[in-house]
């Protein structure tokens, strides 16, 4: 876990940000998150955030 949190500070700091506070987050706001993110039509397949990282 924590490489892939050091990887994500270099490469990635806004989403290191995410990563680090959620925890914390209250969960409407994680809702929000996660809508956010299914209203942009990203994918939350693993195996293609998996691929997209490989090609970094």
């Amino acid at each position: 876990m924590s490489s892939c949190m050091s990887f994500l500070k270099q490469n990635e700091p806004d989403l290191h940000q995410i990563a680090t506070a959620w925890p914390d987050l209250p969960d409407h706001v994680k809702e929000t998150i996660v809508t956010l993110i299914e209203v942009a039509g990203v994918s939350s397949d693993a195996s293609e955030w998996q691929t997209r990282m490989q090609a970094i």
